[in-house]
Formats: C-alpha cells, structure tokens, sequence
C-alpha cells in the first residue's frame, strides 16, 4: 500500500490551498503577485485579496499539518460534531470521511482514481458531499484503499465517545445480516447516485427486503429513527443523526412530487420503485409533529393479491359458509376491522374468485392499491369532486354486475351501495367496525333505515391479522393450565400447542408471516327480524353463536389448537375474552 506522505500535496501553503479548492491557480498568481510587491508573504497577501478569510487559511493549515503529522489516517483526529454529517453506510459506499471545518467549509479525505489526479468524478462526490451535508466541501484525495481502512477504527473510535445515536445504526431489530446496499433499489433517479438517494434506498430496500407492511420515519429531538411494522408489530430498525433529517424526508418528498417547501400542512403522496425485478407502491403520508415532519409509507405488494381466500386463513368451514354469498347476484357483502387487518386481501381475494370473463366488476379505491387485469378499477379524488358516491352514482349507468367500494364513510355513500344492491348488483366494501354486529349498528347509525339494511346485507365479515409461528425454530409441547383454562379445555386433558424458539428466520421473534382470524354473520331470517326490531348488539350476537357462527375469539382459539400460532399473540390482539363471559 502507498505510503500516506507520498500522496499528499506539497507543504507550500499557496498549494495546498489550491488543492483543497479553496483559491483557484488564477487567484494565487495574483496573490503571489501582490505579496512580491508589498514584499509581505503569501498568506498576507491571500488574506488582502479576501481569497480567503484568516479562519479558513488557519484551519487549513491545522488540516495540512494533522495530515502530515499522524502516522495513518486511521489516527486522524477527526472531529466529533462532523462525523455525523456523513454516515457510515455513505462513508464506506463513496470512499470519504469528514475530517474537520475549515472556517466555514467541511473538509474531507475521499478515495481518487488510481491517475491521482483531479477528474470529474472528484468533483462530483464532493458535489453530493455538500448536498448531503448542506455546507461547502474541501477534499483531500487520497488512494481509495487507505481511506476505505481507516473508516472502521475512525467510526467504532467515535462511536466508543458517544455518538452512537449521530452515526447511522443498521445492527437493529432485524440484523445486520438482513440490510441490502443502495443497489437494492434498481429505480432510476435524476439524482443519479448522490449520497442521500441511496440513504434512502437503504431505508426502502430494508422495508422491502424484511417484509414489512409500513415504514415509519419518526423525528426526535436528537434522532431520526426508522421503524418498520414487520407481521403487525413495529420495530426501530435504523437511528440516523439529527442533521440528515431534512435531506431524507425532501427525498421522501420529492419522490411523491410533494411540495419540499411545505412542512406545515399534511401531504399525501405515492411512488413506486422496483426491487428485484418486480415493482413495489408506496402509499406516503406526511405530517408536521413537535420534532419536525413524520412520514408513513405503506408498502403495497401486487403478489398479495394472487392469494386465495383459503390462503389467507379462511377454514373450509369458513369457505363453505362464504363462498354463497361471493357468487350471490345481488346484495351487500361487507369486510370489517381495523386499519391493517388485512380486509382490502380480503376483497380482492373475493373478486378473484369471481368469474372476470362474463361478469362486469367495478371497483372504485382511495387510493388503487393493486392494478388487475379483467377489473375496471376507478381512483376517487375528493378534490375533483370525484368521492366514492359521485363515483358509485356515475358507474351504476356503466351496467357493472359487481361493484368493489373501498369503504362505505357516510350516509350518501351506504344510501347509494344499498340503491345499487335493490337493483340487481352486488356490492362488496369495508367498514371500521371492531365486530359483525357491530356493523347493523353503524349503518343505521349513519341514517340508513333499518328495513334497507336487512333487505341488502347478506353478510358480514369481521377479521384482525395474528402472526404465524415460525416454522424454521417450530416447536410443540404440553400446554399448561392456564393456556387450557383460555381454551376452554378441561386440566386434565392432554393439550400439544406450538411456538418459536426464535431463529435467524423470524430476527428471534419465533414469528414469521400473519395469517386471518375470522368472525362470519351470516344475516339469516332471524337476524333479519332483530335488524328491523332494531335489537341490541348483544342479542344479535347471541343469535347469531347459535346460528352457528365462530366469533373472532373462538376462532383465534381454534388456530392455536390447530398450532398456527400462539396464545400470547391471540390476547396481544383479541384480549382475553373475560369481559364477554
């Protein structure tokens, strides 16, 4: 390996000046000019010119002697409030360091090309160096080997004194094993490969790569944290340094074709990126909190769609109840929970198992999460006056057989799906609700008669997302006392239950993959009577258990006997079921 001192600059200070950057060759012939006349020396002389300030020349001289004093670049000591100006994936991917301010300018040591001498490229890194860090850059060029080697001692150094919240941390939640590089991400950017764009291909890679459903990037006062909601649970998997905040999020933004300007009001957004040969939609959501801007992007994979309702967790019982109601010509089939409990897979993987060939399906989203081939799918835009009714009004004239609703939200919405189910189609939709009988309430809480929601609804389908025990560390045995008494079974009865020991599969959370708990309220005539004697939830509920119908909770409990996931995540979701006995 070439020795440091052979490569670096002479120790003439005109230069050395010259070769961070910082005076142009025209400037220091001027410079050397004047001092000749004046008969003063070549600082004075560069400081008369205002070339440079008396601050920039005395730290480039500190640089210039640091450099020529230690023994290794790996014992510069670099300055502990600009190390977290580049982080450390960034440092070792463009071959760079921060060193220390000169005056107002950063310096850095960057890898040259093998020639040693100025190109394009030079110029260029230390362009993204002063877009990433928001400061002007001077640089030293070095061999690419000698500052690839000393940024391991120089960060874990640093590290070791605190500043383990400034550089970036990719050793969380998940693994370091689990991280891609910026090349994860093969969408082309016009930004080219500046450091913060491939920042935040990082960030987006690890989403994808760990299989999450949302990417949170939360600001602190100190920190900018990444969390990804991986299986239903959120993990901080990413700690950046305070001051790539804002360069992050504008990347965010930019992307979405949001305003960078605005960090007052909420924006909304979407892009899309492809990784490894498929392409992956973000949904962004952007909001101003106490310590700066926070962004949720949730992450919308095509394959989901491909899978079957059975797939998704639905039993054979399950399917024989429901699948009548699927093909039904007309009336109103509705999918409750949470945000996140998975009913869009549910809708979809109803519409797929529709005939698509002799039927005329319609679908009408905020936004349209997943492009299918065989559906007319319609994007609703409040802001054009184009909502989920005007929208539902307008395609009633198209003679759709199916209409997909992304949500029912209000009075107008709910009047119009029941109007188009009285007429012959059938209406499939969501409604935040926590259970089936739950729904008739709001319904008619939104002002919808009772005796429409009866004559319409024909069933209603509530459901959470539970974590699947990881079949890499799997593991049975006897289940315990308390475990029975939760499952309705009797002490002395010999019950096998599973779970995950932890593995490298699952990050040691003995978890991989969800699956659906199902609740079915088929509106049989009986239900029917209680809708419109407007009965209370509880006497719909009962009627309908001895119709036969599972609630969310027995269905949880069934999976956990059926060993597909775990008592613990049953309560982490359901509750323990106590208040309802």
């Amino acid at each position: 390996m070439a020795s440091q001192t052979d490569i670096l600059p002479s120790d003439k200070i005109g230069d050395w000046l010259v070769s961070l950057g910082m005076v142009t060759r025209r400037q220091l012939a001027a410079a050397l000019e004047l001092s000749e006349a004046k008969a003063c020396d070549l600082q004075q002389a560069l400081l008369d010119q205002r070339f440079v300030t008396a601050e920039e020349l005395n730290g480039a001289s500190r640089l210039q002697r640091l450099l020529s004093s230690v023994g290794a670049l790996a014992e510069f000591p670099v300055e502990e409030d600009v190390l977290p100006l580049i982080p450390e994936p960034v440092a070792r991917q463009k071959a760079v360091l921060p060193l220390m301010k000169v005056g107002e300018r950063l310096a850095v040591v960057y890898g040259r090309e093998a020639s040693g001498t100025v190109r394009d490229h030079d110029v260029k890194l230390l362009d993204q160096v002063s877009h990433l860090t928001g400061l002007l850059v001077v640089g030293v060029g070095l061999s690419r080997e000698l500052v690839l080697d000393a940024i391991d001692p120089i960060y874990g150094r640093n590290s070791a004194k605190g500043l383990m919240d400034a550089a970036l941390k990719l050793s969380g939640t998940l693994g370091e094993s689990r991280v891609k590089e910026a090349s994860a991400i093969d969408r082309p950017s016009e930004d080219g490969d500046a450091p913060i764009v491939e920042l935040v291909n990082q960030i987006l890679g690890k989403a994808i790569d760990s299989g999450a459903s949302d990417l949170h990037l939360e600001p602190f006062e100190q920190k900018l944290e990444a969390r990804l909601r991986i299986d239903g649970v959120l993990h901080t998997v990413m700690v950046f340094p305070k001051q790539v905040e804002s360069a992050v999020i504008s990347r965010v933004k930019i992307l979405c074709d949001m305003n960078i300007a605005e960090r007052r009001r909420p924006q909304d957004g979407r892009f899309s990126v492809r990784h490894q040969g498929q392409k992956i939609d973000f949904r962004v959501a952007v909001i101003a909190c106490h310590w700066g801007e926070k962004v949720v992007m949730r992450l919308l994979r095509p394959k989901t769609i491909s899978l079957g309702l059975e797939a998704l967790g639905f039993s054979t019982d399950d399917l024989t109840r429901l699948t009548p109601y699927i093909n039904a010509p007309n009336g109103i089939m509705l999918v409750t929970g949470p945000t996140g409990s998975g009913k869009t897979s549910t809708l979809y993987a109803s519409l797929a198992a529709m005939d698509k060939h002799s039927d005329s399906i319609v679908t009408i989203e905020d936004p349209v999460e997943f492009p299918v081939e065989g559906i007319t799918q319609i994007q609703a835009n409040a802001k054009i006056g184009l909502t989920f009714a005007a929208a539902l009004r307008t395609i009633l004239r198209l003679d759709p057989d199916t209409i997909m609703l992304g949500e029912i939200r209000d009075k107008e919405t709910g009047e119009i799906a029941i109007e188009a189910a009285l007429t012959g189609h059938m209406v499939l939709s969501t409604l935040h609700t926590n259970s089936t009988v739950e729904t008739v309430g709001r319904l008619i809480d939104m002002g919808i008669p009772p005796y429409m929601v009866s004559a319409t609804l024909l069933c209603v389908v509530a459901q959470r997302l539970v974590r699947k025990i990881c079949r890499g560390c799997y593991q049975e045995y006897p289940a315990d006392r308390e475990e029975k008494a939760f499952l309705g079974k009797l002490p002395g009865e010999a019950i096998t239950l599973a779970r995950g020991a932890g593995c490298e599969i699952c990050n040691g959370t003995g978890f991989k993959g969800q699956l659906g708990v199902f609740e079915i309220l088929e509106v049989t005539r009986r239900i029917k009577e209680l809708i419109n004697q407007q009965a209370s939830s509880i006497a719909m509920l009962d009627a309908a258990c001895e119709g036969g119908m599972l609630t969310l909770l027995d269905d949880g409990k069934r999976k956990v006997l059926a060993r597909q996931t775990s008592v613990d995540e049953i309560v982490r979701v359901l509750g323990s079921g106590l208040k309802d006995e």
